[in-house]
């Protein structure tokens, strides 16, 4: 009789943890689209105060960018989690996140926008493979 008690108890307990994965990983997308619309804005900021990105922008040098004055360290730490690219893209960037693994873009989002992440495929359940070029 214990036994099946412990068995029904232990089924219940899987599949409730089995089903809160899929919202924690929602939960830590929404996050990281926030931290990029956040970076949009600090970025475009600055341009206005005449600040300007590096012309041989690589992800090395816009994260060292956004370093010299963005007080949420924490949110590029999390960011940087990620595979990620970045691009000149004129006075602008384009940025492409990655899934852990590397397979699939989550977010492609044009700096240049500063009230949302252009091209959210990971939340739209797009499929498109990270190593598309530009």
């Amino acid at each position: 009789m214990w036994h099946r008690i412990f068995a029904v108890i232990s089924i219940a307990f899987i599949i409730s943890c089995a089903s809160l994965a899929p919202s924690s990983r929602a939960q830590q997308a929404a996050e990281v689209e926030e931290y990029l619309i956040d970076f949009s804005k600090n970025i475009e900021g600055r341009r206005i105060l005449d600040e300007r990105l590096p012309p041989d922008l690589d992800v090395e040098k816009f994260f060292a960018f956004l370093a010299l004055d963005y007080s949420s360290k924490s949110y590029i730490e999390r960011v940087r989690e990620y595979p990620v690219k970045v691009y000149s893209d004129g006075e602008s960037y384009i940025l492409v996140l990655c899934d852990q693994d590397g397979k699939w873009i989550l977010f492609k989002d044009l700096g240049r926008t500063t009230d949302k992440v252009d091209y959210p495929f990971g939340r739209e359940g797009k499929m498109v493979p990270c190593q598309e070029k530009n």
